[in-house]
């Protein structure tokens, strides 16, 4: 028998925790910002996810076995744990829904469209960084 159906409780449960894990830190981190073991564990509890620090570390390896860059980010004190690489960086997508913006041959709808599009690609963080520097360059009449 093949399908969901015919995987353990505790192979799915361990699926579930990896793509959790990865969906939270692709979300929610960078190489600057990452997430402590504590608030990992913590994170995957609000969603009904057990998880130990072994659990963590395994899924974590199950991650960067398919091609993500998760890791401890160097120097981080508690460690804090990240996805560091990605093939669009922040400043990618900035520089994409900057050229939407400009571009004349869409409409307004459709720019707006695809610049949701374009950030929701990147990490919660880093979008919110990024809009507040938009904010402040759209507040300071020198820019």
């Amino acid at each position: 028998m093949t399908g969901a159906s015919s995987a353990s409780p505790a192979i799915a449960a361990t699926h579930v925790r990896a793509l959790r894990l990865a969906r939270m830190l692709w979300e929610e981190t960078d190489a600057e910002r990452g997430l402590t073991m504590a608030q990992i564990i913590a994170r995957l509890g609000e969603y009904g996810i057990s998880a130990e620090r072994k659990s963590i570390y395994k899924a974590m390896r199950a991650l960067r076995s398919v091609g993500l860059d998760a890791r401890m980010l160097d120097g981080t004190s508690p460690a804090e744990y990240a996805i560091v690489s990605r093939p669009l960086d922040a400043a990618d997508l900035a520089d994409a829904c900057a050229a939407v913006r400009e571009c004349a041959f869409l409409d307004s709808a459709r720019r707006e469209e695809l610049e949701a599009k374009i950030g929701s690609l990147a990490p919660a963080k880093a979008a919110a960084a990024e809009a507040d520097v938009q904010g402040e360059r759209a507040a300071d009449p020198s820019s």
